[in-house]
């Protein structure tokens, strides 16, 4: 499991250039909103030149013109496709979690920070969307296992949670908390990485 995700928008060359040195798991370059529309099209070859030197996952805008652009050269797709990623960008999307969580192909789910706070009207910051994502994080983990599968060993469910049906948020929140002053710049290290 990636535990965090570093955007680049694919038509910036000092930025594609850089972004897998900078120490993510993986890294995303960015077709959709990081792109202005009359820069499209050289974004598109810009990421497929990139992805033909090293592997990156790749989000999508147009899904049949950037699908193209990338086809066997993306290390994943955050668009319909498989694996899948589900951003979650908005209230309503936010009641949906529970449900998008089991459709089948949904790898994991993921806050879209900026959409999100700016459909709910609230500010910067984690405070603001704490509640966000715990409810991501509990729709990620509620997705029932595939039939006829029995409980692992701890560390093996964790390796194996996708192959088991069950989907996984891009980061968890502590489960147990016994010296929260302690236990504060890792939560709030954790929750930095769910959006």
């Amino acid at each position: 499991m990636h535990r965090s995700y570093l955007f680049a928008p694919g038509h910036n060359a000092k930025l594609l250039g850089r972004v897998s040195e900078a120490g993510a798991d993986a890294v995303i370059l960015d077709l959709e909103d990081a792109v202005p529309p009359d820069a499209k099209q050289q974004a598109r070859t810009m990421v497929a030149g990139v992805l033909a030197e090293r592997p990156a996952w790749v989000r999508i805008n147009t899904v049949r013109a950037d699908l193209a652009a990338v086809a066997g050269l993306a290390a994943g797709i955050r668009a319909p496709g498989t694996p899948l990623i589900c951003a979650i960008e908005s209230a309503r999307g936010l009641l949906a979690a529970p449900e998008i969580a089991t459709v089948p192909g949904v790898r994991h789910l993921s806050m879209g920070g900026v959409d999100l706070r700016g459909d709910l009207g609230t500010g910067d910051g984690n405070l603001q969307t704490l509640y966000a994502r715990s409810h991501i994080v509990v729709a990620s983990r509620s997705r029932p296992r595939a039939a006829g599968r029995q409980r692992l060993p701890a560390a093996r469910r964790r390796a194996g949670a996708a192959r088991a049906g069950r989907v996984r948020p891009l980061a968890r929140l502590l489960g147990q908390v016994r010296d929260p002053p302690a236990a504060a710049p890792h939560l709030l290290r954790k929750m930095v990485l769910l959006n």
